[in-house]
């Protein structure tokens, strides 16, 4: 009995699991579904550009630094101030905002 029970679950199990995992109909398109496609814009070359020099470019003043020194000045600029919130509040401090 025990194992009569347990074919048949079985066979159950198996059939419930070919119907529900069976292909898929195709999706159908409609026939009036036609694109119409611009023909390419004609190519624009820009005007070459005219030849700079390493002395006449600006450096930077982050491009010739180690990161100690940039972040020394990073300080010293104001980038990196300390900012305090209140114990489990997202409102920012009076002195946190002034910053």
């Amino acid at each position: 009995m025990t194992r009569t029970w347990m074919v048949w679950s079985a066979v159950l199990t198996l059939c419930l699991t070919v119907v529900a995992c069976g292909p898929k109909p195709a999706p159908t398109t409609p026939d009036d579904m036609t694109v119409e496609t611009a023909p390419p814009p004609a190519e624009v070359t820009p005007p070459p550009a005219p030849p700079t020099t390493q002395d006449e470019r600006e450096v930077p003043w982050w491009e010739n630094q180690d990161l100690a020194q940039l972040n020394d000045e990073a300080v010293r600029r104001g980038f990196y101030a300390d900012v305090y919130f209140e114990f489990d509040q997202s409102d920012l401090t009076e002195d946190a905002r002034q910053k």
